[in-house]
Formats: structure tokens, C-alpha cells, sequence
């Protein structure tokens, strides 16, 4: 047997993109936080989504944003460029960009030995 190589797809998503936060709320709405929910680290991050008519909705954000929002690695100006996701749950979510694939050019790679160690199997019995 040899291996076969045919064009990568990537496997898709039971998601549905509804379009970024900006979109969403356009250009003269704006992004809400809850306080009390926002310093909670039991529980997402829930925002609150306002076009300028003044209708809103409240988002949960996914584990990673909810993260990302609370140890500041992620600001509100990201957040306008993040999808709002719809799936099987039937809840749309805030979620972090999937970035892709990463590759790495064998060329610049070394090729390392991988040194086995041994169990000593005097530790595995309690």
C-alpha cells in the first residue's frame, strides 16, 4: 500500500456565519457589557449587541473570546471583526477566527531523533 495524495479539503462546518459583530450592529451601534457577568469567570462573556434604532440582542461569546476579552488580550476593536456563529444549538455565538492551516517548508525544518525512554514498570504498581 502507498499513500495517495489528492488535492486537502478542509472538513466543513455545521456552522453558519451570520456576519461580523460590525456588521451586525453597523456603524452607529454599539457594544454593551454586563458588568457583574463580565467579572464572572464561571460563565461567558454575554454582550450586548445595539443598532442605532436602539434594538438589541444579547451574544454569548465563545470560551476563547470570554478569555481573551478578560485578560485583555482581545479588545472591543477585534471583537468588530469576529464572526457571530450560528450551529446545531440553535444559540449564535461570538466566536475567534479560525486562522487556518500553518504550514512549515520541510527545507527549513532538521530532522531530530525522538529517543524512546523506557517505563520502568516497578512505578505503574500501587
Amino acid at each position: 500500500m502507498e499513500l495517495v495524495f489528492e488535492q486537502y479539503q478542509a472538513v466543513e462546518s455545521t456552522l453558519t456565519s451570520l456576519g461580523t459583530v460590525a456588521k451586525a450592529i453597523g456603524q452607529n451601534g454599539s457594544i454593551n457589557l454586563i458588568p457583574s457577568n463580565f467579572k464572572n469567570d464561571s460563565v461567558r462573556v454575554k454582550v450586548i449587541l445595539k443598532k442605532e434604532d436602539g434594538s438589541s440582542l444579547g451574544v454569548t461569546c465563545s470560551q476563547k473570546v470570554s478569555d481573551g476579552l478578560r485578560d485583555k488580550s482581545i479588545t472591543m476593536g477585534h471583537l468588530l471583526n469576529f464572526e457571530v456563529l450560528y450551529g446545531e444549538s440553535g444559540i449564535p455565538f461570538i466566536s475567534l477566527p479560525g486562522g487556518g492551516l500553518v504550514e512549515f517548508a520541510v527545507k527549513d525544518l532538521k530532522a531530530v531523533d525522538y529517543k524512546v525512554t523506557a517505563v520502568d514498570f516497578a512505578d505503574l504498581i500501587a
